[in-house]
């Protein structure tokens, strides 16, 4: 295991060209995102901060050189799931002595602006896999893990002020094509945080269990966030991409061309 236990930081859903109507969806819904912080790799972000993780919309940055063009030949909607790692090193070495195909460490960063408005980089080191191994280990997206230098920046809790108030992730559902497939790359890589049967399969992180369910899609993310909510006062919201199903009880589910929310108290 790259971590004991297994750390859940954030989910990413790709936008490409269309990040101002995924944040507009998202804030319909109550959240606060962050402002548009810009990345030394071509992307763009804004994010939803929880307590101890956060959803991220990522876009192409048309003005940088060269802008991440490849978001823009990968599906909408959920793009990764990453795992925390506390020393990113020591991650890449596990994960080559276990032989998958890592790659070396990754270093980046942004210029993010805090919930007080001062402008802060954020400073990361990521470990990937080989694109073409993980393109078919991962049908639904990417895997990968993140070793923070300034976490304090990206869990700015000014910004976990949310109007409906949802503060964690309670549930995160993918949907997969062929879960035997998935299970043969996922039980050795997570060892005993994985389980699976027939029809849906577990991942259980150290806050949040990631349930896989077979279908006939791959690439769907079904998020629930739970909190303090009162969320009937949300539920008059009109937005071109956004559609609401009300339900008499909670949760109320949102869909959206970027993934299915659901608010819980």
């Amino acid at each position: 295991m790259p971590q004991a236990p297994l750390v859940f930081d954030h989910l990413t859903l790709n936008a490409r060209d269309e990040l101002d109507p995924c944040c507009a969806a998202l804030e319909a819904m109550g959240f606060v995102l962050t402002p548009p912080s810009y990345s030394n790799i071509g992307a763009v972000n804004q994010c939803v901060v929880l307590d101890g993780a956060y959803l991220e919309v990522i876009a192409i940055n048309p003005k940088a050189v060269p802008p991440r063009r490849e978001l823009m030949q990968q599906p909408l909607g959920l793009n990764a799931i990453v795992f925390r790692a506390e020393n990113a090193d020591a991650c890449y070495a596990d994960l080559i002595e276990r032989g998958f195909p890592a790659l070396p460490v990754q270093p980046f960063s942004r210029v993010a602006r805090s919930s007080l408005g001062e402008a802060r980089e954020v400073s990361f080191r990521v470990v990937r896999f080989e694109p073409t191994w993980a393109a078919e280990a991962f049908p639904f997206g990417r895997v990968y893990f993140c070793e923070h230098l300034n976490a304090e920046v990206v869990f700015d809790p000014g910004f976990v002020r949310h109007e409906n108030g949802c503060r964690v992730f309670s549930a995160l559902t993918i949907e997969v094509k062929n879960l035997a497939k998935l299970a043969r790359t996922m039980s050795p890589l997570f060892g005993s945080a994985w389980s699976d049967d027939h029809s849906q399969a577990m991942l259980q992180t150290q806050a949040l269990n990631i349930r896989f369910v077979q279908s006939s899609v791959d690439h769907i993310a079904t998020c629930s966030f739970a909190g303090r909510a009162s969320v009937s006062e949300v539920s008059d919201i009109s937005s071109p991409t956004l559609s609401t199903v009300l339900n008499p009880r909670t949760p109320l589910v949102f869909e959206s061309p970027y993934g299915r929310f659901s608010l819980q108290n």
